[in-house]
């Protein structure tokens, strides 16, 4: 399938302090090349609204994906405040743990508590693809997963083992066998 084949083209940063995506239909794109959108995403506790949530994922007593982004970061500031926070599992500015890391396969939440790092990255990045796909919903847009060209930016001094470890996160969110990574 060619570039040209492609509805949407949806862009996802995965970045260290800030996470987000846009995106551009492929009429949009004839129209005007520079034309994108991009996701608001809103922070409740400052009345904060960008076009990128917090990277931070939480996760449920029992391991399983509670929220992403400003919603994790309030409900588990919610969580901490009742003072019932410790058996859930919050992973704040962890991308950098993929640069810093040796052959650990476990990432340390801010509890000290340990998960796969494979899940927390892959739910991560399926929180941002389903993201698109409800902001895409309502638009009467009628589109299948394949008419999707997806992008994920990695920074270009990452190793390709690296590399290659977000390319699994990505398969295993249902994102990517249609990937194409951006280096920056």
């Amino acid at each position: 399938m060619g570039d040209e084949d492609y509805l949407f083209v949806v862009a996802i940063d995965f970045g260290t302090t800030y996470s987000g995506f846009s995106f551009s239909s492929r009429e949009d794109y004839r129209s005007n090349p520079l034309s994108q959108h991009s996701k608001q995403w809103y922070d409740s506790f400052s009345s904060f609204i960008s076009y990128k949530t917090s990277t931070c994922v939480l996760f449920d007593p029992q391991g399983e994906f509670h929220s992403f982004g400003f919603d994790a970061e309030e409900h588990y500031y919610n969580l901490a405040e009742k003072g019932i926070h410790r058996d859930w599992y919050y992973f704040r500015r962890f991308k950098m743990w993929l640069y810093e890391q040796n052959d650990d396969e476990r990432l340390r939440d801010q509890n000290g508590k340990e998960m796969d790092a494979i899940k927390v990255f892959s739910q991560s990045i399926l929180y941002l693809k389903n993201s698109f796909t409800k902001q895409t919903e309502n638009t009467g847009l009628d589109w299948r997963p394949n008419d999707i060209r997806w992008v994920l930016t990695v920074p270009a001094i990452w190793t390709e083992t690296k590399k290659s470890f977000m390319r699994r996160a990505a398969e295993m969110a249902g994102t990517l066998t249609l990937l194409k990574f951006n280096k920056y």
